[in-house]
């Protein structure tokens, strides 16, 4: 969500080099990325990491003919480097293209759930002493296959870091002639984030249809939040427009989970770091 992530390469000796920069990109909104001689907004300083890392060969894969490893093993490996709020976007996916999920059919994907699950608990016993083993253990738990964009996968983690409780996933609702899907939603609370994306009203008719989505789901009792892909640029903004919509005595009981920021990092400056106008250049 912030920035270009970096690159990691696993070697098989302990490097002399771990971190070396590499030639500065832009990354701009639309177009492929673009060497960049000279810093503009969205330009981008990207590292890469050696590690001396050994990987058995059911860990790696090809793709585009260069050996990389494996969508499951990306994902952990991630949830130990990367900030908390993208390793659980990037954990998010990865379950989400392992399990093929859908929203109305639990059991198409809750084997391979399973799998992926005790694959990554398994990897993470053998990995007891390793930097970041608490917020790779608190990611890999978070992570979900019905997450559908980065964008719900981001404002999970700011609930989570915010000390709410885990919000219900792609939760059902019905009336008597319809049924929905919510993205994140505390029924005891009646409360639902929808995050929404430009590309989701693609004509009038689809703003109409949504409108009537939402007073129908309104019209059940439920307090509808909808966050747009801008409001990220400001996480503190977004997280007292959150908390304002639970009851009082809920939001004084709040403590922040501290797992999910950077060591060391307060919920200020860590909502900061992770707001997309943080963007890391030289």
């Amino acid at each position: 969500m912030t920035q270009e992530p970096d690159v990691y390469l696993a070697v098989p000796s302990t490097p002399k080099r771990v971190g070396t920069p590499l030639p500065l990109i832009s990354v701009p909104p639309t177009g492929p990325p673009r060497s960049s001689a000279h810093e503009d907004f969205y330009c981008r300083q990207i590292m890469l990491w050696r590690r001396h890392l050994d990987l058995p060969e059911e860990d790696i894969t090809v793709v585009g003919g260069v050996p990389v490893t494996t969508v499951l093993r990306t994902a952990f490996d991630c949830a130990f480097d990367e900030p908390a709020h993208n390793a659980l976007a990037i954990a998010d996916a990865a379950l989400r293209l392992y399990c093929r999920s859908q929203p109305n059919d639990h059991r198409a994907y809750a084997d391979a759930e399973k799998r992926a699950r005790d694959t990554w608990q398994e990897w993470l016993q053998r990995s007891p002493h390793r930097r970041g083993i608490a917020q790779a253990r608190a990611v890999l738990e978070a992570a979900t296959p019905l997450a559908d964009s980065p964008g719900e996968s981001v404002m999970r983690w700011l609930t989570l870091v915010l000390g709410l409780a885990a919000p219900q996933v792609q939760y059902r609702v019905s009336d008597h002639a319809s049924m929905w899907w919510l993205d994140l939603c505390w029924p005891e609370h009646g409360i639902v984030i929808e995050v929404d994306g430009r590309v989701k009203y693609n004509t009038r008719e689809d703003a109409w249809q949504e409108k009537l989505r939402q007073d129908a789901i309104q019209a059940m009792g439920w307090r509808f939040i909808r966050v747009t892909y801008g409001e990220f640029r400001d996480l503190r903004a977004l997280a007292d427009k959150i908390l304002a919509a639970f009851p009082p005595g809920v939001v004084a009981s709040l403590r922040p989970n501290r797992v999910l920021l950077r060591p060391g990092t307060r919920l200020e400056s860590g909502l900061c770091e992770g707001s997309m106008l943080g963007l890391r250049r030289r």
